[in-house]
């Protein structure tokens, strides 16, 4: 199964985490686990998604007077519906 995420590049927290692992090539295993919480809808929603593997990693994506994102491509191999919404 596959995800993808997009953060705001504040850091080079996720770059210092993956990038040495996979240039090793070494799996780089994690869980993600996604809420919504809108006070407008019904309740909240929480899923968890196991065994998560980014497929690649941007090293160098930036430009001058713009706040950047990062967006990772990732596979995963489990899923569980935490909290449903209704």
């Amino acid at each position: 199964m596959k995800g993808s995420f997009k953060v705001w590049k504040v850091s080079t927290y996720f770059l210092n985490k993956l990038a040495p692992s996979i240039k090793q090539g070494q799996q780089v295993l994690f869980t993600i686990v996604s809420e919504v919480a809108d006070p407008d809808a019904i309740g909240n929603e929480r899923i968890a998604l196991y065994h998560c593997q980014v497929d690649s990693v941007d090293l160098i994506n930036w430009a001058i007077k713009k706040l950047s994102e990062e967006e990772y491509n990732f596979t995963f191999e489990d899923y569980e519906i935490i909290d449903s919404a209704g």
